[in-house]
């Protein structure tokens, strides 16, 4: 008989958790304020949220969850 060693799921960084944890409402307050930087021509500020969208949507992938949460 083998001994079976269990080991625990690493916990996500709170930065991560955040992210995972986001609510569609949340994330569509971010897509808009990216859409109007956008029609502002606020560079920093649309590559700011691209970004930030970006992490998101790994974070959740990464946690095996859909990019967008169910609304």
């Amino acid at each position: 008989m083998g001994i079976v060693l269990q080991f625990p799921r690493p916990k996500q960084p709170p930065r991560a958790e955040r992210l995972t944890s986001m609510t569609a409402a949340e994330i569509a307050d971010i897509v808009e304020a990216h859409d109007q930087a956008v029609a502002e021509g606020a560079v920093d500020e649309v590559e700011r949220l691209g970004l930030l969208l970006d992490e998101i949507g790994r974070e959740r992938r990464n946690a095996g969850l859909p990019e967008q949460p169910a609304a």
